[in-house]
């Protein structure tokens, strides 16, 4: 489950750098490391994930956000709760339509839907 997904490179310079003519955020930027350049591994994730994108996310951009989904190669499920800002917790009516994404994840874990005992050491 991924929640406000940043592509930090991408959010950085565009955020950011308007703030010093891109000279600063560049350099930020390209400091990313590997392991955190969201769009390259959503590219490599071929297992299912749900998404939940907030749609008034001042920090998280939606169109950011949207990059993310859109790289991720995948099977996916979105839950887009379109009055919520980047912090807003999730509240009662809203926990009923990320719960029916979640079953969907589950199904997707468990494929043929036999559950698989967990070893103990």
């Amino acid at each position: 489950m991924l929640h406000n997904p940043p592509p930090l490179r991408q959010l950085i310079n565009g955020r950011f750098g308007w703030f010093d003519f891109w000279i600063a955020s560049r350099r930020v930027a390209a400091a990313v490391p590997d392991e955190l350049d969201s769009l390259a591994n959503a590219g490599h994730c071929k297992e299912p994930a749900v998404f939940i994108l907030a749609g008034h996310d001042t920090f998280v951009l939606p169109k950011y956000q949207k990059m993310v989904v859109d790289a991720y190669a995948g099977p996916k499920e979105l839950a887009r709760i379109t009055s919520y800002e980047h912090n807003t917790p999730v509240t009662a009516p809203e926990v009923t339509a990320v719960r029916v994404k979640i079953d969907w994840l589950w199904k997707q874990a468990m494929g043929s839907g036999k559950v698989v005992p967990l070893e103990r050491p």
